[in-house]
């Protein structure tokens, strides 16, 4: 784990193993966009250099301008810092027990709006890798006109991942308005994912904005995919601002 928090002064940064815990005091100015990512590396990768080494996995736990940098984009040993183990953003959430074990229902929730092709495109990548190998997973599709909101909240419970390939927005006090564009010219907010009984252990929000939380705010606001985490998903893969739509396909399908 690798965590940071402000001090009166300055920064201080805190890198822990599960036997030992480091720290170290980092200074940064009070606009980041005025640092590179190469010195931003340097500020905050660079004091704990030899545990990320060692590391199999990173998960970061920043807290206010921090969490707007792409810590695994950042780099780090001749690349970014992804390349090398994989990195995880932590919230400070209770892992809730389910009764029901996921299994491998997947849900393709694509271009509910009829206007990303590259969505369509996304779709063909991901279903053909989810129906392949040694144990293909069952998959079902809500497309174009299908996925209205009333569609997806009917087939959502008993699906163990959402793949949802559409629009995406971050709206309202704190994000509480967010939502995801459906058919018809329906959506659903994150008050409509935190309402369900049951959601999927694994979410795939291919959206923009998705992951998106306001800095804005005296106390941690909410995006769409922190509704489903604390609704009970294991994991949520989202976007932190816009995304390219024909960029999705390829990155999705190796995903």
């Amino acid at each position: 784990d690798l965590a940071y928090h402000p001090l009166p002064e300055g920064w201080v940064g805190f890198v822990a193993d599960g036997k030992t815990v480091a720290m170290r005091r980092i200074e940064l100015p009070a606009d980041l966009r005025t640092l590179s990512a190469e010195e931003l590396s340097r500020r905050l990768l660079q004091p704990f250099r030899g545990e990320i080494e060692r590391a199999k996995r990173l998960r970061i736990l920043a807290s206010g301008p921090l969490e707007a940098v792409d810590f695994h984009a950042l780099p780090f040993g001749g690349d970014v810092l992804l390349a090398g183990r994989p990195v995880v953003y932590g919230l400070d959430l209770p892992v809730l027990a389910s009764t029901k074990p996921p299994g491998r229902h997947a849900l393709l929730v694509t271009d509910p709006r009829e206007d990303l092709p590259g969505a369509l495109a996304e779709n063909r990548a991901v279903r053909g890798r989810l129906e392949a190998g040694s144990h293909p997973w069952n998959t079902e599709e809500l497309k174009n006109d299908q996925a209205s909101a009333a569609a997806v909240l009917d087939r959502l419970p008993e699906a163990d991942l959402l793949h949802y390939a559409g629009h995406g927005t971050f709206s309202g006090l704190g994000g509480w308005d967010s939502s995801l564009r459906l058919a018809q010219g329906t959506s659903l907010t994150l008050g409509d994912f935190l309402a369900l009984d049951r959601v999927p252990a694994w979410v795939v929000l291919s959206a923009c904005n998705a992951g998106q939380t306001s800095t804005e705010t005296p106390v941690q606001s909410l995006g769409l995919a922190h509704a489903f985490l604390l609704a009970g998903s294991r994991s949520v893969v989202a976007s932190t601002r816009l995304a390219n739509d024909r960029q999705m396909p390829e990155f999705f399908a190796e995903l």
